[in-house]
């Protein structure tokens, strides 16, 4: 059976190669957790305990060599290619769009694991490389955590929250993103290009967009309408 790729206009190399990297570290989890369930299994041999257990460690293990093989047989079916309906039903047209902005130098800042266009923002993970569109970000903030090692301060790390609205449903996405300075520098850059989102972390805020999102939502549309009567004058 012969591999089938997208359309040769919306499968660029930038997108292929993501989609076979996540493949990759998929078929590595997978040959991970066979070897660590056939050393566990030859622990239990003999055990109706370890019967159950090297069922359904192979039966994990078969699954996601599975998914291996068929995102490898056909990219549109790789989580990468099938996120883009959230953006439009023409999905062709947004790979394009996605693409032709990480092909461009220009206005493209990368921090990380994190790449900034003009309208997007993407996330390399182990396993997925995830991307929004700046249209749906309705409230984005820094989450500071701090862990503590039998109560002694063991370190910070940062988060990136965002919230998206995607016509249908509320979406909270947050993303690590390395030190303060670097968590600091992306707001920067976002908030120029979407100065009509909120912001920042308030209770208020917080409260509004759980219980009743429409307000913050509508407050969101009347910000992008005041922006556009300014660029007007």
């Amino acid at each position: 059976m012969k591999k089938k790729h997208l359309e040769k206009s919306s499968s660029p190399k930038i997108l292929i190669k993501e989609i076979k990297r996540c493949n990759r570290n998929l078929f590595i989890i997978s040959l991970f957790i066979a070897v660590i369930s056939g050393f566990i299994t030859y622990i239990l041999l003999m055990t109706i305990y370890g019967l159950i257990f090297s069922i359904c460690a192979y039966g994990l293990v078969g699954y996601l060599l599975y998914l291996v093989y068929i995102r490898n047989l056909d990219y549109n079916k790789s989580p990468i290619i099938i996120q883009m309906k959230r953006f439009s039903e023409n999905k062709k047209n947004v790979i394009l769009e996605l693409v032709k902005e990480l092909n461009e130098r220009k206005n493209k800042i990368e921090f990380r694991n994190v790449i900034i266009t003009s309208s997007w923002l993407c996330q390399r993970t182990f396993l997925f490389f995830k991307v929004f569109h700046f249209s749906q970000l309705y409230w984005v903030y820094i989450k500071k955590t701090r862990h503590y090692t039998n109560f002694i301060p063991s370190g910070t790390t940062w988060e990136l929250v965002f919230n998206l609205f995607d016509g249908k449903d509320i979406i909270g996405y947050p993303t690590k993103s390395g030190n303060k300075k670097d968590s600091e520098t992306i707001i920067e850059e976002i908030h120029k290009r979407v100065p009509w989102a909120f912001f920042g972390y308030s209770d208020e805020i917080k409260n509004e967009w759980q219980n009743n999102p429409i307000v913050i939502i509508n407050a969101v549309h009347e910000r992008i309408l005041e922006i556009q009567e300014q660029l007007k004058k």
